[in-house]
């Protein structure tokens, strides 16, 4: 139900806010079948982004929307379990494999 005190520059947030969250959840969603598959890192980050991205825009967009749901998704929307900082290993991981393969190519003749 639309709230009559809401102005229309609120109105034109609240549209606005609402296809970024949906963005988000897209972007999200897109990333699923990635992550699960273990096929590339990047779709780890990506999940990661969306989600960081979609909790950000919360507190900006909460007007729109009732507080136990914000609420709701504040908490549900949490780093993803057994995300959170496998995408920092696994580079630094990349990077010392990386630098460990130029130094024996640099130390043998």
């Amino acid at each position: 139900m639309k709230d009559p005190l809401r102005s229309p520059e609120e109105d034109s947030l609240c549209v606005y806010g609402a296809g970024y969250l949906l963005h988000q959840l897209a972007a999200l969603r897109e990333e699923m079948p990635g992550v699960r598959s273990r096929a590339d890192i990047e779709h780890i980050h990506r999940m990661r982004v969306a989600t960081r991205r979609f909790r950000s825009a919360l507190p900006l967009f909460s007007l729109c929307l009732p507080e136990k749901r914000v609420r709701r998704w504040r908490d549900g929307f949490a780093e993803p379990p057994g995300l959170s900082g496998k995408r920092g290993m696994q580079m630094s991981r990349s990077r010392t494999s990386r630098s460990t393969s130029a130094r024996r190519g640099r130390e043998d003749p």
